[in-house]
């Protein structure tokens, strides 16, 4: 079959990519031997500039290499970077109200409190995963803490603490919602919980009734407390990107409860805001985009980012699997050609983070100064599974 010819090409890559040019950029340049965890403000050469470690990025490297080890191969030297970062974190990462803090300095003080649920999102998805590798019963119950602490504050997007990403006044964000679907369907999976695997499908579903507007066939990255469309460039500022990752987020969650009508929804969402976020002009996709064509509430929204890329591809991936439509394919390779063509570092390994709309390289796009092992390397271990998943299912 010739788009089982398509998977196995796109299999060698991925393992190729992630084998020979990611983990060795993270395994050479980042870990820290001396005090424990990873530095995760590198230049794309892999020299370090900032030691300070924050924990958005600790908690998305105790998943990678925590997964590397589940998904791709029991290697110990996978598993003890793992260890080494959760060490730091059980030590150093709570405050003592139990929240995740912000920023420490490489020996472990506190450089910035907590301030945002990101944080929170990402230490629980990391120490998950490392559960899964090690079954410590330490981390699932500080994940499972973390998680009733901070399910009742997402009800308030008032007082929501989302550094870097700052709610505007009086709206409420998508992005919250996404990744707490996330975390309630990994955390729910893993204890077997079906409370909180509910939860997962009620992030979800609130990210369809509250966010996509039918209309328009787009989701609103911010939405107003009464839900009224109110004709505001926050309201009105699509973010393709977040939107690929949300979907595939929501496709393992409607799977799990077999809503079929619900992924056809979702697969159909992932394709619209591919067409509308694709520049014409130059190739890639745009950060973000303005529904009525005015200036997004975004920064740098016509910058071309490399997680939006890789979140894309995974979505597609997923879709296929899911749906079985050839333009899952042919979508996959336009993202993956652009992706692969502009991305990759092919002096020092790993992928360039940010490219200006015509594809040059620029610095940071968003507020968090950090390059950490999360985006490219969980596309490339879930797309190995999802596609071996597709390959074996075809034999």
């Amino acid at each position: 079959m010739q788009n089982d010819l398509d998977l196995k090409k796109i299999l060698e890559i991925y393992k190729k990519t992630l084998i020979n040019d990611v983990v060795p950029f993270w395994m050479k340049f980042a870990i820290d031997n001396e005090n424990g965890a990873i530095f995760n403000c590198l230049a794309d050469d892999g020299s370090v500039e900032s030691t300070n470690k924050y924990l958005w990025s600790q908690g998305r490297a105790l998943w990678t290499f925590s997964a590397l080890y589940n998904r791709i191969k029991n290697k110990e030297e996978w598993l003890n970077v793992a260890c080494s970062i959760k060490d730091f974190l059980l030590t150093y990462g709570r405050d003592d109200e139990g929240a995740w803090v912000y920023e420490l300095n490489q020996y472990g003080e506190v450089v910035t409190g907590a301030q945002s649920v990101y944080i929170d999102a990402f230490v629980i998805l990391g120490m998950v995963e490392f559960a899964r590798a090690t079954g410590d019963k330490t981390c699932i119950e500080l994940a499972l803490n973390s998680y009733n602490r901070v399910k009742p504050l997402l009800d308030n997007h008032k007082t929501l603490k989302t550094e870097p990403n700052l709610i505007p006044e009086g709206l409420e964000h998508h992005g919250p919602k996404m990744i707490y679907a996330l975390v309630s369907y990994e955390l729910g999976l893993f204890l077997k919980n079906k409370n909180i695997l509910e939860d997962s499908l009620v992030f979800a579903n609130k990210i369809i009734d509250e966010h996509y507007d039918k209309k328009e066939r787009l989701l609103r990255e911010f939405i107003s407390h009464d839900r009224e469309i109110r004709d505001y460039d926050a309201q009105n500022t699509v973010v393709p990107g977040h939107v690929a990752e949300t979907t595939w987020f929501l496709m393992n969650i409607y799977r799990h409860w077999g809503m079929e009508k619900k992924i056809k929804l979702v697969t159909n969402i992932l394709r619209r805001h591919l067409e509308f976020g694709w520049d014409e002009k130059y190739g890639g996709i745009l950060l973000a985009k303005h529904i009525k064509g005015g200036q997004p509430k975004w920064y740098n929204p016509d910058a071309k980012v490399w997680w939006v890329f890789t979140e894309s591809m995974y979505a597609l991936l997923l879709a296929y699997e899911s749906t079985n439509q050839d333009w899952c394919l042919d979508w996959y390779w336009k993202v993956h050609d652009y992706a692969f063509d502009k991305f990759p570092n092919k002096e020092h390994g790993d992928w360039h983070q940010n490219l200006d709309r015509k594809g040059n390289q620029i610095p940071v796009v968003l507020g968090l100064k950090v390059k950490d092992p999360f985006h490219l390397p969980r596309c490339l271990i879930l797309g190995i599974e999802c596609i071996e998943r597709m390959l074996k299912k075809n034999n």
